[in-house]
């Protein structure tokens, strides 16, 4: 349950951000190039999930916590554009876990927030036009070689990080 909810925690939700980011910054010289890498390591995130499910219903003997985080970014293949068809444990598991009242609800609570967004920059900037950038999500990009796309962002004084202790 750990494990898996740790993947989600930091390699999709890094990947994912990766993707967004690239999407809501669209005239960057990287943006494609960030959307394929994004789309490559997703899938490959989403071939170990499927593995980690097997034959069982859930991740675990019942719903856990990790059911409950891979549910928050598996249903972001669709958007990204990558097909389920290669994973179909994974995609049965997706409509059951959407069969259960507080996942249902979440969804619809999402799918009604992002209705009224009409540019997905929106999502990701503060009122002053900053990205809050964390820990992987600061890393991926480097990672995949897109250092030039942080620098541009860091310089541009568009980023935004968790304030000092102090």
């Amino acid at each position: 349950m750990r494990t898996i909810e740790d993947l989600c925690d930091r390699a999709f939700d890094a990947v994912s951000y990766g993707f967004w980011i690239a999407t809501a910054r669209s005239g960057a010289p990287e943006s494609a190039a960030m959307m394929d890498a994004a789309r490559d390591e997703f899938s490959q995130l989403l071939a170990r999930l499927e593995h980690e499910l097997g034959d069982r219903e859930f991740f675990c003997d019942a719903m856990s916590v990790a059911d409950l985080a891979a549910i928050c970014y598996v249903p972001s293949a669709g958007a990204m554009r990558i097909s389920m068809k290669p994973y179909p444990r994974l995609e049965a598991w997706t409509h059951r876990m959407r069969e259960i009242e507080c996942v249902a609800a979440d969804h619809q609570r999402l799918k009604t927030a992002l209705a009224g967004a009409h540019d997905i920059s929106t999502e990701f900037e503060g009122p002053d036009g900053r990205i809050h950038w964390r820990d992987s999500r600061l890393e991926w990009p480097i990672r995949r070689g897109f250092l030039d796309f942080v620098a541009r962002e860091f310089k541009a004084g568009k980023m935004m990080f968790p304030p000092d202790a102090a």
